[in-house]
Parts: structure tokens; C-alpha cells; sequence
């Protein structure tokens, strides 16, 4: 079909991309035969969750230059592409750069966990919770400290680990009360 896209462009394609299709379908694709007011650019697909390999394949191609950045992303594997600048759909002319953002995969954030000793199981709660960190298993222990608090934690005061990390603790019950028995020797 005449249009004003480069020759050997897919125009439009039935069913639509995405579109889950048996196996021998016909699928129908309307393919640019050029015209008289051919632009000299490049329509950029959707790159999104590909391998740079793809992109590279694809690109060369069409002899478009790129170059890579990274970035962190949550929805993105490592290795794979998340974005394109310009974006997908839009229009990149000739001799200008595409720029393909990789994903370095999720963003590791630190957190340093605090002193918990002497607290209460809500005081603790509260610590690890400002710090983006859990409060774990909570175990009643006897203990010569003051009833309610803090008397151990899993993890060590000042020790950085990854936010959501769960903090065991143990908190005193007291000292129960042994009654004393004399010695039968």
C-alpha cells in the first residue's frame, strides 16, 4: 500500500499484535509500498522487556545508531530492556540516537539495624518499621531484665542488610520463681 513510511514497513497487522492465534492462522499484514512523501524516519517498536541482542538486530536493520544507559526497575529483569528515548510509537529521524535503558533489575536498598535491646515489642516494632525492616517471631524468654522488653534480637545493632529483612526478638517474662530445695547429700 502507498503511504508516506519507508518502503517494507508493516503498516497494520490482523489480528492485532498480542492477540493469541492457533497455530497455521493467517495473519494479515498491510506493508508499506513508499510513496512520494516518504518520511526518513524510523517508527520505534516497543523494546520493552527484549534482550539488547533483539534491539541490536532490529535496529541494524534499519541502520539506526543507539547507545545504552541502565537504570533499576522493579517490573524489568536484569539484562532487559525497559525504555527507549525516544519512546516506542514515536518518530526517530535519520542520523539522530535511540537510547536504550537496560535494567540493572531491582534497587537493593540498605538499612541499618537499630539497638532493640530495652525495648518494648511496640517500641521495637516501631524502630524496624521506621527503617524499612520487619519485626519476626516474637518469643516470651526468662530473663533477670524488666519485664516486656528487648533481651536479644537476631541480628546485631549497626549491621546494614536489605530493607524487608525480619529482625527475630525475644522479650523477658521475668524470672519465674524456683522454689529452693535442700541439699539430700
Amino acid at each position: 500500500q502507498e503511504s508516506d513510511r519507508p518502503v517494507g514497513e508493516i503498516l497494520e497487522q490482523d489480528p492485532e499484535p498480542g492477540t493469541k492465534v492457533t497455530k497455521g492462522a493467517i495473519i494479515t499484514l498491510t506493508v508499506s509500498a513508499g510513496g512520494d512523501n516518504v518520511s526518513d524516519t524510523y517508527k520505534i517498536i516497543d523494546f520493552k522487556g527484549r534482550t539488547l541482542e533483539y534491539a541490536q538486530t532490529m535496529l541494524d536493520e534499519h541502520g539506526v545508531s543507539y547507545q545504552t544507559q541502565e537504570e533499576y526497575s522493579d517490573e524489568v529483569e536484569a539484562g532487559k530492556i525497559t525504555r527507549t528515548d525516544p519512546a516506542a510509537g514515536e518518530e526517530l529521524e535519520k542520523g539522530a540516537t535511540l537510547t536504550i535503558y537496560l535494567s540493572k533489575g531491582k534497587e537493593e536498598k540498605k538499612a541499618t539495624v537499630p539497638n532493640l535491646y530495652g525495648l518494648s515489642q511496640s517500641a521495637a516494632e516501631k524502630a524496624l518499621t521506621d527503617k524499612g525492616l520487619v519485626l519476626g517471631t516474637v518469643d516470651q524468654v526468662e530473663s533477670s531484665a524488666s519485664v516486656g522488653t528487648v533481651v536479644w534480637q537476631s541480628v546485631s545493632k549497626d549491621t546494614e542488610v536489605s530493607q524487608g529483612t525480619a529482625v527475630n526478638i525475644q522479650i523477658s517474662k521475668g524470672k519465674s520463681e524456683q522454689p529452693t530445695t535442700p541439699d539430700d547429700s
